[in-house]
């Protein structure tokens, strides 16, 4: 991305040098994200491009997720590592990599990220009886607070 932001500068300079009124187009700004194709890691095709947030750059990641007895151990029970950048969506997977042998669950705690009413529906409809909370400040979905 250097290379095209020195390029387009040096198209920004070069136009404000010329004379009259006739200075052509003003030039496209080179994009500040990568094109769907662009591929940094070519050894790790399943890794994609994530960013921490809007102000962070973008790097070839993975996202790991990490199920937690919250209980008083907080030992880690479950694990897993997506190929999503965001949590949303992720809940459903993340309790199924609690094994069996260590029983399942009759609550669980879910930060902001993972605020899916659908997850949650489902999960409620798959474990009846289970407890799901969400730690967050209030966050409306279709106008409903969730």
């Amino acid at each position: 991305m250097a290379s095209e932001a020195a390029e387009y500068q040096r198209k920004v300079t070069e136009r404000a040098q010329r004379r009259g009124r006739k200075k052509g187009r003003q030039p496209k700004p080179p994009s500040q994200t990568p094109a769907p194709d662009d591929q940094i890691n070519l050894t790790d095709t399943e890794a994609k491009l994530m960013r921490k947030s809007k102000s962070e750059g973008y790097t070839q990641s993975y996202n790991a997720q990490a199920v937690v007895d919250a209980g008083g151990s907080y030992l880690i029970v479950g694990q897993r590592v997506c190929d999503c950048p965001s949590d949303a969506g992720e809940l459903v997977a993340d309790v199924a990599s609690i094994p069996a042998s260590l029983g399942q669950p009759t609550k669980v705690l879910a930060d902001c990220g993972f605020v899916d009413r659908e997850a949650f529906k489902r999960l409620e409809e798959e474990r009846p009886g289970w407890n799901f909370m969400s730690v967050c400040a209030a966050k409306t979905f279709n106008g409903t607070t969730l």
